[in-house]
């Protein structure tokens, strides 16, 4: 299970992450990415990010004026190509 948290001070912008309960200390997984985040997950160039979240294959959230692709988006891409 997943759970939530977000970690900023007052007047800061936070970091949402994703833990999962046994490996909560050592590897918090974010639960969005800059597109250049997302790039880096997939091996694939920001470009291709792009053409993805324009062409409807991978979608992006706007969070605080940006773009952002949620994880379960990168997840969910990979799933739907292992099913194929």
């Amino acid at each position: 299970m997943l759970e939530a948290t977000f970690g900023a001070s007052q007047g800061q912008a936070g970091t949402f992450l994703a833990e999962s309960s046994d490996t909560a200390d050592a590897h918090p997984m974010p639960l969005v990415h800059r597109y250049a985040e997302a790039a880096r997950w997939l091996d694939v160039s920001e470009r291709t990010i792009k053409r993805m979240v324009a062409s409807g294959e991978l979608r992006a959230i706007e969070v605080g004026g940006s773009r952002r692709i949620p994880h379960r988006e990168l997840v969910d891409l990979i799933d739907r190509q292992l099913a194929a």
